[in-house]
């Protein structure tokens, strides 16, 4: 049997629907044409709005290029003069992104491991030599190093150590281990490479982190990596509050006073703290570079942090004397007149704040402008919020009587003999 063949109304059909195909695909191109036509109209202005978005990208990313001395929140310097800081390396101000590798390699040269060597006598008077090791990096091509405080502490002769075998005896310049820890040395040399220092305000978790170091003082130069794994951790170190980020970076000791990179290849953070324990891993702390970037400038230019409120006297926690009296005394202890809490005043600078106001020694400071002081930790934190020229109104404990007096605070220097207070924190 033949196949039926397509009736004329089915070819009528077909040749309809082509011609209706045709006039639809004229118009879809016609419309095309139209908004494409428009669309480069619109498009007209974007070079502009590109010129502006840029300028704005290169006055926020780079001031120090433009105002040395600008200051961002709080009156803050995070782009100090001295410390290079670039937050772009393309001409379309897109940030970089370097493998780890590439990081190292770049890095290498501005890394150096720290030797601090000291002396200190043990339990039978005997003097003995002590030694420590840490990390840090070249902020400044002729030849000054950024580190933890803690890395040279207790310590009177510094050695310098590059990846390619150079090394220099190191001078301290100066130090901050109250709300920082860190410290700077200067070596005799120039031409140096120094690190880039980025902005460590932009961080955010998950972003991930380069730390190269010398774990264990001998497994020099290493590399770890991790990420960002929390912001604004406030760490108590030796009783130092201190506001740093959180890492998961495996870091030893030895790593302290290292940089820390972000994928840009720029220092964001400084290792400075981990929890040490069995059950613990990848707890790490970097003080992050915006913050160190005004106290090193500081540093460099005054040998101490200016700004820094001081009573002029050291304290101990009045809780510790307590717990230590209780141990003989047991349920009596009360009966000897002292506190549970507050700050034993174990020193007093001569002509300083306290002693002008009549501070004297064994005195128990309670309050500071009418808010409760637990311990020394509590007065530092509100001295800090404090500046030198002000006065304030404390509370002391004397004899079983409370009273009060106005001291006027100082800006505290470490480097005047009059400032080193003998015993405790330093206040």
């Amino acid at each position: 049997m033949n196949s039926p063949t397509p009736t004329p109304q089915k070819n009528l059909f077909n040749r309809k629907t082509a011609a209706l195909a045709v006039l639809l695909l004229f118009a879809f191109l016609l419309g095309a044409g139209a908004a494409f036509l428009v669309g480069r109209a619109v498009r007209g202005t974007a070079p502009a709005a590109e010129t502006e978005a840029q300028a704005l990208a290169d006055s926020t990313a780079a001031p120090s290029e433009q105002n040395p001395s600008a200051e961002t929140d709080g009156g803050k310097q995070n782009l100090p003069a001295g410390l290079p800081v670039s937050a772009t390396d393309s001409s379309d101000g897109q940030r970089r992104t370097l493998t780890a590798s590439e990081i190292y390699e770049e890095n290498l040269p501005s890394i150096v491991g720290i030797t601090a060597k000291g002396t200190t006598s043990n339990i039978f008077g005997q003097t003995v030599t002590s030694a420590s090791s840490g990390t840090g990096f070249v902020i400044r091509e002729d030849g000054y190093i950024l580190t933890n405080c803690h890395v040279i502490e207790n310590s009177t002769e510094f050695t310098v150590s590059f990846a390619n075998g150079d090394t220099y005896p190191a001078e301290v310049v100066g130090y901050e281990n109250e709300l920082s820890d860190l410290a700077v040395l200067k070596i005799e040399a120039t031409g140096l490479r120094a690190v880039t220092v980025g902005n460590s305000d932009a961080l955010s978790v998950g972003e991930d982190i380069v730390i190269v170091g010398n774990p264990l003082g001998e497994l020099t130069f290493s590399l770890s990596k991790g990420v960002v794994s929390a912001l604004d951790r406030e760490i108590n170190t030796d009783g130092n509050p201190i506001t740093m980020f959180q890492i998961d970076a495996a870091v030893n000791h030895g790593n302290s006073g290292g940089p820390a990179f972000n994928s840009a290849g720029e220092v964001v953070g400084i290792v400075t703290a981990k929890y040490a324990s069995e059950e613990i891993e990848g707890l790490g702390f970097c003080l992050p570079a915006s913050d160190a970037s005004a106290i090193a400038s500081d540093l460099i230019s005054y040998g101490y942090l200016r700004g820094r409120a001081s009573l002029g006297l050291s304290g101990e926690d009045e809780a510790e004397i307590y717990r230590y009296y209780s141990r003989f005394y047991g349920n009596r202890v009360d009966q000897l007149g002292l506190l549970s809490e507050g700050v034993y005043v174990a020193s007093v600078t001569e002509k300083g704040p306290a002693a002008t106001a009549g501070i004297v020694r064994g005195d128990v400071i309670t309050e500071i402008n009418g808010k409760k002081v637990a311990d020394c930790a509590a007065l530092k934190s509100a001295l800090a919020s404090l500046s030198p020229g002000e006065e304030v109104t404390l509370t002391l404990f004397r004899d079983g009587v409370y009273r009060t007096v106005s001291p006027v605070l100082a800006e505290y220097n470490p480097t005047l003999p009059e400032s080193a207070a003998t015993g405790g924190d330093a206040l």
